[in-house]
This record gives C-alpha cells, sequence and structure tokens, in this order.
C-alpha cells in the first residue's frame, strides 16, 4: 500500500438487514421460527424450545445508514462491507431477493462508504445461481454464507454448485457462525457463544479443506468470521502433522491455506494479544479488520474498539495496514478504495465507485 494509505479502514465484519426484511419477518422466517417485538425491539425464536441466541435487536441499528456512517465515522471507519449475520441460517430465495435488493439500494446511495455481500440458501440449486448472478449485477462482491444450514456443514454436496459458481465468478465466499450449532452439550451458561460457534468455524475450516473443496476448485477463497475459530491455535495439528498421523487427504495445505481469511470480529471479545497471535500464525496478509456491528452494548463503541485492537498490536505499520485495508482490497477487488481514499479522509463521506 502506498504513503498515507494506512490511514484506511475497512470493517468486513459488518451486519446490515433492510427495513423491509424487519417489515416481513414473520413471513420470511420458517415455520419453527418466530418474531416477538416488544418496544420496537424483536428477538428470533425457536417456537418449540423458546431457544434465542442474539439479545434483542433494535433494527434501527441495523438498517438506518444515516446513523452507521455517524458510529463509522467516530471510530475511523471509512468502508464497511455488509452481511446479513447468522439469518442466512433460514434464507430463502424470496428473503434473499429482498436482502440483496436492500443491500444493493444502500451501496448505490452510498458507494464510497459500503459494499455488500449476497445472500442466497446455499442449496439453492439453479434459483440460487440465477440470484447470485442478479444480485452481482446489482453490484453485489461476496457470497455470505453460515457454517451450518439445516444441521449439514458447507462441504456437503448440496452445496457443491455454490461453491462452483464462486470459483467460477470469482467471488470470495464469507463464512459467518450459525445462530445454532449442531454441537451437544452446550447448553449451560451460554457455552454455545462462548465456545460452540468458535468450534462451528474450526469444524467447518476442516471439513472444507479436508473434503477437497480448496483442492478441487483453485477459484474458491473464503473468509471466516471471528478469527477462523480456534485455526490460529490448532492450524499446525490439523495441517501441518507428520505424515500419517491423521487419517486425512494429501493435500498441499499450507498452500491451500493462502486462499483462507479471517477477519478480527467481534471487536469486545478479541485483544491485540490475540489478533498479533493470528497475523504471526496465519500471516499478516490472511487477517482483515471486523467489528461485528452492531451486535454489541454499544454498537459505536465497538467499532472503535475494533480499530483499537489493532493498533495495539506490536505488528508494523505495514503489517497493520494489510489488515486494515489491503486484504480487504484485495479480497474484495475494493480497488476503487485504494485510489481514492488513500488520498484523505478529511473530506467527509467518500461516495466514489462501487465493487
Amino acid at each position: 500500500m502506498g504513503p498515507g494509505e494506512q490511514a484506511v479502514k475497512i470493517d468486513v465484519h459488518h451486519h446490515f438487514l433492510p427495513k423491509a426484511f424487519f417489515e416481513q419477518s414473520d413471513a420470511l422466517l420458517p415455520s419453527h421460527m418466530e418474531a416477538l417485538w416488544n418496544d420496537g425491539r424483536v428477538v428470533y425464536r425457536e417456537r418449540d424450545t423458546g431457544h434465542a441466541v442474539t439479545p434483542p435487536l433494535d433494527p434501527i441499528l441495523w438498517h438506518d445508514a444515516n446513523l452507521q456512517l455517524r458510529h463509522m465515522d467516530a471510530a475511523g471507519i471509512d468502508h464497511a462491507v455488509l452481511s446479513s449475520a447468522c439469518y442466512q441460517d433460514w434464507m430463502t430465495i424470496d428473503a434473499a431477493r429482498i436482502i440483496n435488493d436492500g443491500t444493493a439500494a444502500l451501496v448505490r446511495a452510498h458507494p464510497g462508504r459500503f459494499s455488500g455481500m449476497i445472500s442466497v440458501p446455499p442449496d439453492g440449486g439453479e434459483a440460487m445461481v440465477s440470484e447470485i448472478e442478479r444480485a452481482c449485477d446489482l453490484g453485489l462482491c461476496a457470497i455470505n454464507i453460515t457454517t451450518t444450514h439445516r444441521n449439514r456443514y458447507p462441504d456437503h454436496e448440496d452445496f457443491r454448485q455454490l461453491f462452483e459458481t464462486a470459483s467460477e465468478m470469482d467471488l470470495p465466499v464469507y463464512v459467518h457462525p450459525s445462530w445454532r450449532t449442531p454441537l451437544s452439550n452446550m447448553e449451560r451458561w451460554d457455552m454455545e457463544r462462548a465456545i460452540g460457534k468458535p468450534t462451528d468455524l474450526s469444524i467447518c475450516i476442516a471439513n472444507m479443506m479436508f473434503s477437497g473443496r480448496f483442492h478441487d476448485l483453485p477459484g474458491l477463497r473464503m473468509l471466516f468470521a471471528h478469527l477462523g475459530g480456534t485455526l490460529p491455535m490448532t492450524m499446525r495439528r490439523m495441517f501441518h502433522g507428520q505424515p500419517g498421523w491423521l487419517n486425512v487427504p494429501d493435500y498441499d495445505y499450507p498452500l491451500l491455506l493462502k486462499r483462507l481469511y479471517v477477519d478480527t470480529a467481534p471487536a469486545m471479545w478479541w485483544s491485540p494479544v490475540e489478533i498479533e497471535s493470528a497475523a504471526r500464525i496465519l500471516g499478516e496478509s490472511q487477517v482483515l479488520l471486523g467489528s461485528d456491528y452492531p451486535l454489541s452494548n454499544d454498537p459505536a463503541e465497538l467499532l472503535k474498539l475494533a480499530v483499537a485492537n489493532i493498533a495495539g498490536t506490536a505488528l508494523s505499520e505495514e503489517e497493520k495496514s494489510r489488515i486494515f485495508a489491503g486484504n480487504a482490497i484485495e479480497l474484495f477487488g475494493l480497488t476503487h478504495l485504494r485510489e481514492q481514499m488513500a488520498i484523505d479522509r478529511g473530506g467527509g463521506p467518500h461516495d466514489h465507485g462501487c465493487c
């Protein structure tokens, strides 16, 4: 990155759902889910069990672009790549079209400040492919999925067409933790959130690697949320062990791992120590700034903390610069940001171009 680019900061784990999604969510949720509203806030939960992972949501934090931009400006975040979080678990083609249209409209309104990911049901067949193509034509620049969909991990044959399409169209695939993991014994003490989700991300990565998806699809690139779960601490056990110790295919894992990226969200649960360790283990070229906005008791402070976590590492300024923005520019093809935002950040919103 050139002189001055160290100022640019791109949040790649930043959530958005259009107002229309909340207005129509009763019709868009599967039959086993329900939306409960109380004083303008909503929680989504299972009808039979009452299980709800996320706390009550204030929809305005998810769909009010002006509010998001004020929070981004206060934290020095220049650009956000928008995704729909764990709602991918329940995705249908009808819901995908509403979310993709709303996301694309926001990108068109503020192209210098926002890019967007494509929502689709990952097992949607030709209708899914058509929606990916349509959303790409609208300017969206990646595909968003979750670690599991209807209790199946992404290496399942039902999802092969999604990854083939992503590889052919050169669209990175972003993996967010599922709303609920298929892991057992996670009910007590909210262990599903604290331990289950990182473990689920790690299982997802292992399945994608060992199943041959990365090996078979040389154009496939994937970004995993939350530092890739336990990946930094288990990568050598999974992919760098002595021959014969693990019953796994003999792929060139160090080479394949160069197409795997992680983000630094959620900002309130990491510190500079974990982020620096991930950058040292995976390589700074594989780590991207992420916040998990607006999933926090204080979303505005969450963005500031996401920046401070990276700034507080002992990495070099060039390494920090790659994590803040350079890696995102390369992964998502946001070359207009390299050219136009590096000049200065002093002129307010940077509405230039589109991904």
